[in-house]
């Protein structure tokens, strides 16, 4: 079989910053050199296209080095800035700001699943305490979701087939502990199914409950 894939049609590099501050020095020559006609004409339309030369090239060189750089450097400035912390069971956590709290993806060979957790400066003591625990006994908290999830799939199938083959494809995506003052109740949010329907449960004394959808 042939490809309906399209040849190139030549190298489509982008110029690197080296390209880029050449330039720079260009439009900075063309400023020079036009800064020396007699005529206002030419004076103001060379220094004109200097100018717009070197601007175009500085924005060019500056988005270059965020694009490269700024990968690499946000880890570091997040650790500075105090939004990366590191825990013995979480592992590295990373702050959000906007969310008030901490993410990490602690499940090894699953890093899908987010462990959220409610704080600004810090995780919440009792909070961060109740993840590790959860962390450390993900295996036997997913085995009572996927049970729970195949008894709530059982009731749905009752009135609504394919509310029940919805319910048991949902993978959990996220769990949120948001309530220091009941530390030991979470939230399970789980992926979002192809009817784009959001949803989740609460784990509550034990188990999980109260399986719903926005």
């Amino acid at each position: 079989m042939t490809s309906d894939k399209p040849a190139p049609m030549g190298d489509d590099k982008m110029p690197g910053v080296r390209e880029a501050l050449i330039g720079l020095a260009i439009g900075v020559l063309i400023i020079y050199g036009g800064s020396h006609f007699d005529s206002s004409f030419l004076w103001w339309l060379s220094v004109g296209v200097g100018v717009v030369w070197v601007l175009v090239m500085a924005a060019y060189v500056v988005e270059v080095w965020v694009t490269t750089l700024g990968p690499k450097l946000a880890p570091r400035v997040r650790k500075l800035r105090g939004h990366t912390v590191t825990d013995p069971v979480l592992g590295v956590m990373h702050r959000d700001v906007r969310a008030r709290g901490w993410i990490a993806t602690p499940i090894p060979g699953d890093g899908k699943v987010e462990f959220q957790i409610e704080g600004d400066e810090k995780p919440e003591e009792r909070l961060l305490e109740r993840a590790c625990e959860v962390a450390a006994g993900f295996a036997a908290v997913r085995d009572q979701v996927a049970a729970f999830l195949a008894e709530e799939a059982k009731l749905a199938a009752t009135e609504d087939a394919d509310l029940e083959s919805e319910i048991q494809a949902l993978q959990i995506r996220r769990l949120l502990f948001v309530s220091a003052s009941h530390p030991r109740t979470f939230l399970i949010h789980f992926d979002v199914t192809d009817e784009e329907r959001f949803w989740q449960c609460e784990y509550t004394d034990g188990r999980p409950d109260a399986l719903d959808y926005d």
